[in-house]
């Protein structure tokens, strides 16, 4: 549907862009034949005029079928004349504009076709080797945003020359309506406003060109130096020699996420820093719950990205890739709280993007799980096939319980509003030492989260590494000993203790300080609305002038009605009496509701519920799911409702009511001729935004009242 979306708004609206052009031309090459012609003759025959003009007397001449002197004959066909002049100046105008409006839809079709193909055919190379996926990768990420900028110049100027030729088709000679000059002022504003919205293209170009460039990751974490951590430094740059792959240029400790090594620029939280280079993250935790070989394995499993042809891959290609994917949320999240304008602007952007990347999604995740058996192989010639699967499945068992356990840590901190602990690492390892460990067929075929990679199944990785999960299962379910894993993880650093304190305080303050950002914008949101909103639709004039004439239209079928049937003559005045009685009751059936329900609150907007005309009970804020308006035959609210929310109730007689439930898609639906607050009408952006509000209040009033209690 999304690329069907994209075809239409890149290829199909061009041509059709370009097709309305091409009647335009057609109708400005007639119209100027017409008036070189009617030229050509009022120049024949002013000379004839101006001689009877001078000869003595009145002369008179017949124009149009009236009788005038030949002197206001002349006149007439001179200011013809001029005002023809002035037409054929227009017409050269319109001509160039309609052969613009052509020319700039071809284009940008063109445009389109070749971006579209040109997304299909680096999918088809990037499935050939890592190598050509680099490569078009490249090439595509170079030229589809100037591709994006020209084909949306290309749409805004062919529209802005259209309107502009619409405009212009308006004057004609002789003397011109008030109505006509204010119709073709709006036709020409609103070809400036698309000259405007090019100019703002100008503006968000940047933005425009930042879909396609890296953003840095977010890591909480600490950098180590080799003055802090010398064992672990020493250790990696061991493995790094052994399996030959370049030391990393940083490794950074954490609490969360797993051991990988990226080239992607780090935005290092809370230092503020931002790391550029090949790093390494170690999670501290599981440097005491894997053993030594262990480890050995799973760093010499991350340094083997960093060898042979995958080197190339992982420092040019994942880091631009898992960039994009995070400049993708974040243009998202920036169209989402722009103007209508920018909206507009950006919408295609966004949808291009997108497409470009999940027209690589394949092919990057095939190599991925390529890459990944290779990096197991080069871990386990460290270890040893076992030991490197014993690895594996001991992560895949602690994640999940030390993902639980740093939940359960964070909660306590932000219900009791300080720090639970100063050294968390120990309080999660004692924490899991308490906890048995088992392997679950579920648990096999889970991949393991990567900030870049969609790793191979479990199953499929121990199959490559030629060991059954039976032949590791005792090891890789070993108990946590709290004391020993404290100790190994120790080892690794000249300061552990001070290290572990850092890591915690950060760690924890960094969640609350995410915590106090949010109960922020809960607390905003809530704050928008205050009290109650009444909505009627006040539409009691229109109820009484639909009454009044429907006694009117019902008086007059009466009459006919008698008239047919007193006169045989006239019978047919009896059907026409039944057409005008049948559309006075039409009036009548729409003027009496009208009038009962002007004054009634059709909607009251509450901060927990809504209450609407006809249905029974309030319905909860937290039972909407959606919502929409529809400018069908007046105003037409619709609301989603959740799947879990009981359905409202509605009155039996429902006959003409203005609320509406579809049961079967859970949309409850009020109609309305408009909708007026304290008297005065809302507009209808107006209206949508004051409902948006109430909507957003409540859920955030809900998200805060649920926090308190837990």
């Amino acid at each position: 549907m999304k690329l069907f979306k994209l075809f239409v708004i890149s290829i199909v609206l061009p041509l059709a862009l370009a097709g309305y052009g091409s009647w335009q031309l057609q109708r400005a090459h007639e119209h100027g034949q017409e008036r070189a012609e009617l030229a050509t003759y009022l120049q024949g025959v002013a000379p004839e005029l101006q001689s009877l003009a001078a000869q003595p007397g009145l002369q008179y001449v017949e124009i149009d079928g009236q009788r005038e002197t030949a002197q206001v004959a002349l006149g007439k066909v001179n200011a013809v004349l001029d005002d023809l002049t002035a037409l054929q100046r227009i017409g050269v105008a319109m001509t160039a504009l309609a052969t613009a409006q052509i020319g700039l839809g071809l284009f940008a079709a063109a445009v389109g076709v070749l971006g579209l193909l040109g997304l299909a055919r680096a999918r088809r190379q990037a499935m050939h080797s890592r190598e050509r996926l680099l490569r078009s990768f490249e090439r595509v990420r170079a030229w589809l945003p100037w591709l994006l900028v020209g084909h949306m110049l290309g749409m805004t100027l062919s529209v802005a020359a259209g309107i502009s030729f619409e405009g212009l088709g308006i004057w004609h000679e002789g003397r011109m309506l008030s109505g006509e000059f204010k119709g073709m002022g709006l036709l020409l504003a609103m070809a400036a406003g698309c000259v405007y919205s090019m100019w703002r293209i100008g503006t968000q170009f940047k933005l425009m060109l930042a879909l396609f460039e890296p953003m840095p990751m977010d890591v909480v974490a600490e950098r180590v130096g080799e003055a802090q951590a010398p064992a672990l430094w020493a250790w990696v740059r061991d493995l790094a020699q052994r399996v030959g792959a370049p030391v990393p240029d940083h490794i950074l400790v954490g609490l969360e996420q797993g051991f990988y090594v990226t080239s992607s620029d780090i935005a290092l939280q809370p230092a503020g820093e931002t790391l550029r280079g090949c790093t390494l993250h170690v999670p501290l935790n599981y440097l005491g719950l894997l053993d030594h070989e262990e480890a050995t394995a799973v760093v010499g499993h991350e340094l083997g990205h960093f060898v042979g042809a995958d080197t190339e891959y992982s420092r040019r290609f994942m880091p631009i890739y898992d960039g994009i994917g995070r400049s993708l949320d974040l243009i998202g999240l920036h169209i989402a709280e722009s103007s209508k304008l920018q909206r507009l602007l950006l919408r295609p952007a966004l949808m291009l993007g997108e497409l470009f990347i999940e027209r690589f999604d394949h092919a990057v995740h095939h190599w991925s799980r390529v890459r990944e058996l290779a990096a197991d192989a080069t871990g386990a010639q460290l270890t040893g096939a076992p030991v490197a699967a014993s690895a594996l499945l001991r992560i895949t068992l602690l994640d999940p319980l030390l993902f639980q356990a740093l939940l359960e840590q964070v909660q306590g901190t932000l219900k009791q509003g300080v720090a639970t602990t100063q050294d968390l690492p120990a309080e999660l390892i004692a924490a899991l030492s308490t906890q048995a460990l088992a392997v679950s067929d579920e648990q096999m075929a889970v991949e393991q989260p990567h900030p870049s990679d969609t790793h191979p199944s479990n199953g499929d990785r121990l199959a490559a590494l030629g060991v059954t999960a039976e032949s590791v299962i005792g090891q890789a379910t070993r108990p946590v000993q709290a004391a020993q894993a404290l100790a190994r993880m120790d080892s690794y650093f000249s300061e552990p203790q001070a290290l572990r304190q850092r890591l915690t305080a950060d760690y924890l303050s960094h969640h609350v300080n995410e915590d106090a950002e949010a109960v922020a914008q809960l607390q905003e949101m809530a704050g928008q609305v205050n009290g109650e909103v009444v909505l009627c639709e006040n539409a009691h004039v229109r109820g009484w002038v639909s009454v009044g004439l429907s006694v009117v239209l019902g008086g007059l079928a009466i009459v006919l009605a008698v008239a047919g049937a007193t006169h045989s003559r006239l019978a047919v005045l009896g059907w026409v009496a039944f057409a005008i009685a049948f559309f006075a009751g039409c009036c009548l059936l729409f003027g009496i509701p009208a009038i009962r329900r002007s004054r009634l609150p059709a909607l009251v907007l509450g901060d927990e519920d809504f209450r609407f005309l006809n249905v029974k009970a309030p319905v909860p804020i937290s039972d909407i799911e959606n919502f929409r308006l529809n400018l069908v035959h007046g105003v037409r609210l619709e609301f989603l409702l959740n799947p879990e929310a009981p359905l409202p109730e509605l009155p039996r007689r429902r006959w003409l009511t203005p609320t509406r439930l579809d049961r079967k898609r859970r949309l409850l639906s009020l109609q309305m001729v408009r909708f007026c607050r304290d008297g005065q009408v809302v507009k209808v952006p107006a209206l949508a935004e004051l409902i948006v509000q109430y909507l957003n209040a409540g859920m955030a009033r809900r998200a805060l009242a649920n926090r308190e209690q837990q």
